[in-house]
């Protein structure tokens, strides 16, 4: 099973420390850093995951740097500060390096490297996008759309308008409340919630790998529902147990 991924990509830098008082020179807490992890973040942390899920990957994302550095008090992982590093300018993506033969996952973080009018007329079977832009027609030649909650309020007004082209191919995701696809409500197990960051991107790889397996979109939701449980579990961004592949 190999996939086409495109999208941007970033480093995710997690400072874990204690904060012991607050400053003299005003009422905020004294950071005291005792570890830094690095991981890769956005299209970095779908490939991670797709990896482990037994997906091979043909990667395809920006030479640009983006950093994303969170200052993470350590004894309830409670986060205090993030503070993101964005290129001035990305380059936008050719999209001539494209193979249409292979499946197409597009991680589209809304940074400049996808074009909109590219994204609209590229086309490849199947094809699934996950996207921070606002939704328009040029989301039509996609096979499934998966967006959050928040970003569904967002874009309500053309959801309802669109229903007809659109609901077959729309995944909303809910945080703990699990998903929502075709008017069903696809429940999460309850889980002891942790960290949050990167559960999007684990839903989006384990439902295009459960997919492309199963060809069963509600079977790729309970999989993927699954997949962003066992993450939110852990600190930071974590990427799914090889094992799950086994249950895919």
């Amino acid at each position: 099973m190999k996939v086409q991924l495109v999208g941007e990509s970033c480093l995710d830098v997690y400072v874990y420390g204690h904060c012991p008082r607050l400053s003299p020179e005003a009422p905020v807490p004294v950071f005291l850093e005792k570890q830094r992890v690095n991981t890769p973040g956005m299209v970095g942390n779908v490939m991670a995951n797709l990896l482990a899920l037994g997906v091979d990957i043909q990667l395809h994302t920006q030479v640009e740097r983006i950093v994303k550095t969170r200052y993470v008090e350590e004894t309830r992982n409670h986060p205090l500060l993030r503070v993101d590093e964005d290129a001035a300018t990305i380059l936008p993506f050719d999209w001539d390096l494209i193979d249409s033969s292979l499946p197409l996952m597009v991680s589209d973080y809304n940074k400049g490297f996808l074009r909109e009018d590219r994204l609209e007329t590229y086309k490849s079977t199947p094809s699934f996008i996950d996207t921070k832009r606002a939704l328009g027609r040029w989301a039509m030649p996609y096979d499934f759309i998966k967006i959050n909650q928040h970003e569904y309020e967002a874009n309500r007004s053309f959801c309802e308008a669109n229903k007809t082209w659109l609901a077959p191919k729309l995944v909303v995701t809910l945080g703990h409340e699990g998903a929502l696809y075709m008017g069903e409500h696809f429940k999460v197990r309850p889980a002891q919630v942790f960290d949050v960051t990167g559960a999007g991107d684990t839903f989006f790889a384990a439902f295009v790998a459960s997919y492309l397996k199963h060809s069963s979109a509600m079977k790729a939701i309970h999989f993927a529902n699954e997949c962003a449980r066992s993450v939110v579990m852990e600190r930071g961004t974590s990427v799914v147990s090889p094992l799950c592949a086994g249950f895919m």
